[in-house]
């Protein structure tokens, strides 16, 4: 039987630059609602333009609605292994590992609360279904005009 934990660092990197990748990736996405956002009048939101936008960027929530939920698993994932090594169960570990480890740890601090708010604001594009969207669109902006 293969000892699991000769390859946890292994695992712990390449979990940390997936996870690297998928913040990326969603702050780029983020930049799609925002331009589609900037294009709403809260006053007076137009029912055509509304449903145009929730086409444009049906595709993109639904890809940022599962990189979150990716995201969340890599970060339990990071957490868990973390945990582990620095318990002792895995490999000893050097001054150098443990820097390594602390800027993981903070990697995961800061993006966690906001994978968890992009996972629960995307709930509507956990599907693809354009009226949903398009409800959740007008709701945002209705909220927007309060």
């Amino acid at each position: 039987m293969m000892d699991w934990s000769n390859n946890l660092e292994k695992s712990l990197y390449n979990e940390a630059r997936r996870l690297s990748e998928i913040l990326t990736e969603m702050g780029l996405i983020g930049k799609i609602f925002e331009d589609s956002a900037n294009r709403i009048d809260p006053k007076a939101p137009q029912e055509e333009l509304l449903k145009s936008i929730a086409l444009e960027i049906r595709v993109p929530g639904f890809c940022a609605f599962n990189l979150a939920g990716e995201a969340l698993s890599l970060i339990k994932l990071l957490s868990v292994r973390i945990a582990m090594i620095e318990s002792g169960e895995g490999k000893s570990r050097d001054a150098n590992l443990q820097r390594k480890l602390d800027n993981i740890k903070e990697i995961i601090n800061e993006a966690e609360p906001n994978v968890r708010q992009t996972l629960e604001q995307m709930t509507p594009w956990s599907s693809m279904d354009g009226k949903k969207i398009a409800e959740a669109i007008a709701e945002r902006a209705a909220a927007k005009k309060k």
